[in-house]
């Protein structure tokens, strides 16, 4: 019965990434998300489960896989959530994007390793 909710639970939060992951530029989020972000992201600690940040932060804006630093054939070492309260384009130097945004990482065994914040 757990490993059916715990696929349920994913099932609906990767089908709400695809929701979100269809952002028109200029993005600014509407007020109530860019408070739940800039509020929840300072009580995630280093170590939260995947499942407890979805649960203080649902739907990430982008989601992408984390490499190792290495040139040639990288191995993935975890993925990163992007939690977006504003950027101006979608790509073009750190000036052009203008962004204001947490990112939340985890390994590979979905522990968060590094929480960040900019703008």
């Amino acid at each position: 019965m757990k490993n059916i909710l715990k696929i349920a639970f994913f099932t609906t939060v990767i089908l709400s990434m695809k929701l979100y992951a269809e952002l028109s530029y200029p993005y600014i989020a509407n007020d109530v998300r860019a408070d739940l972000i800039k509020t929840q992201y300072e009580t995630i600690r280093l170590g939260d489960s995947e499942l407890t940040v979805l649960d203080k932060l649902p739907n990430p804006d982008e989601t992408r896989d984390l490499y190792e630093p290495k040139i040639y054939k990288p191995k993935i070492t975890g993925k990163t959530y992007f939690y977006i309260i504003q950027r101006m384009v979608e790509s073009g130097s750190v000036n052009e994007q203008n962004e204001k945004l947490v990112r939340v990482t985890f390994n590979l065994d979905g522990r968060v390793t590094r929480v960040d914040h900019w703008g």
